[in-house]
């Protein structure tokens, strides 16, 4: 069984639906008691509120408006900022222009006195950092090139000593031919 929206209902209660859509939802009221019982309760319900009226009690009545009391606060809060603000300027000390500009001068100067000393303990922080790195990498050099001589020489030492080596040979080599031609001569 298909129902009908609550929507529907609504419009059927209010007489907004055309004959056709009415005659309907009247045949289905007719046979569903749950959607009949829906349209019972709404239409108690909207004679219950027709018939309501609102209560007349003296509490409800409405107040006359008195604009006198809130004026008079705000006067007297006017007059009191007044006399507050007189009195303050009455009391406060005047302002020498020269005096505030020797003591902003004498401020900056503390500010920049103070950047200046903070900046130079950084580049002379950074400075020792560099002469260490240079001093490091200088120690590195130096053992490299100690290393390097090291090996230079025992590789010229090693070439002299075979050098030599070879010119022993070679000089018995050329002594040996010398005699072997002396003694065939002979």
């Amino acid at each position: 069984m298909n129902h009908p929206k609550p929507e529907e209902l609504a419009d059927f209660l209010y007489d907004e639906v055309d004959a056709a859509k009415r005659e309907e939802i009247t045949k289905h009221l007719a046979s569903c008691e749950t959607c009949a019982a829906q349209i019972a309760s709404w239409r108690t319900v909207r004679k219950e509120l027709a018939g309501w009226q609102i209560p007349t009690t003296a509490s409800c009545a409405p107040r006359a408006i008195s604009f006198g009391q809130p004026l008079k606060w705000a006067a007297a809060a006017i007059v009191l900022l007044c006399v507050g603000y007189g009195s303050a300027r009455l009391t406060s000390p005047s302002i020498d222009p020269s005096k505030l500009r020797a003591e902003l001068a004498k401020e900056v100067r503390q500010e920049i006195a103070s950047e200046m000393t903070r900046y130079s303990d950084q580049q002379l922080a950074q400075q020792a950092e560099f002469q260490q790195s240079v001093a490091a990498s200088i120690n590195r050099l130096a053992v490299q090139q100690v290393t390097d001589h090291t090996t230079l020489r025992k590789d010229v030492e090693t070439v002299a000593l075979r050098t030599q080596e070879e010119f022993a040979r070679l000089a018995t080599v050329d002594h040996t031919a010398t005699t072997g031609t002396n003694q065939s001569d002979q």
